[in-house]
């Protein structure tokens, strides 16, 4: 015999238990998608934590692009400096200990750059300065410079000559 009435109205015994089932379902369907979704967040995890080889030229190209990606003036002489790779320690060689104060700031965000970029979470990077990179300078007499203007232009020296002007030592 169907149950009938209720506090808000007429039931029969199969409404109800196809609410059950519809629920059941529903419930399962969510399940199944969360596992679905807890198996590729494992996998991406798994996929991230396989360490990729990477060549001299490849981590030469990730830096250039960092550099790039930072679009700082201050930093436009690191495309110019050369990197070291010694079993996944990257070493920075700077001309200078300003020019290492300067990329400290940006440790950390190099550091991330090129372990994702490399595919490869062992990499760390250091900064080391070789002061032989930029050759000391020597200040010029203003005869030595005029010498080397004329070296450039010679038309310099007879211009001088017609106007008939001195160098002033």
């Amino acid at each position: 015999m169907p149950k009938t009435g209720g506090l808000f109205g007429k039931k029969s015994g199969d409404s109800i238990a196809q609410l059950k089932e519809q629920m059941a379902e529903k419930l399962k369907n969510e399940i199944q998608e969360t596992q679905k979704e807890t198996e590729e967040k494992i996998l991406e995890i798994e996929d991230f934590s396989k360490d990729e080889y990477y060549s001299d030229s490849d981590m030469n190209r990730v830096w250039v692009d960092f550099v790039v990606q930072l679009n700082k003036g201050s930093l436009s002489f690191l495309k110019e400096r050369k990197l070291k790779n010694d079993s996944h320690k990257i070493t920075l060689v700077l001309a200078s200990n300003h020019e290492r104060s300067l990329c400290e700031e940006h440790r950390l965000n190099a550091l991330q750059y090129f372990r994702i970029n490399l595919k490869n979470t062992q990499i760390n990077l250091d900064f080391e300065v070789d002061t032989t990179l930029i050759p000391e300078t020597k200040s010029l007499s203003v005869e030595d410079k005029f010498n080397k203007m004329v070296e450039q232009n010679p038309d310099l020296a007879t211009l001088r000559q017609l106007l008939e002007l001195e160098i002033e030592y």
